[in-house]
């Protein structure tokens, strides 16, 4: 399920340094931006 804290992906900070990143704040931060063509939802 992608809202698991177990469901992680690797994430690069400011710094440049790769962490553990939740892949369901990815969905939620991705689905809050505004988009008017499906081309839009790719990442």
């Amino acid at each position: 399920m992608p809202c698991s804290e177990q469901n992680l992906y690797p994430v690069e900070d400011e710094n440049g340094e790769r962490t553990a990143g939740s892949r369901w704040e990815l969905i939620q931060t991705a689905l809050l931006n505004k988009f008017t063509r499906p081309q839009n939802l790719k990442v």
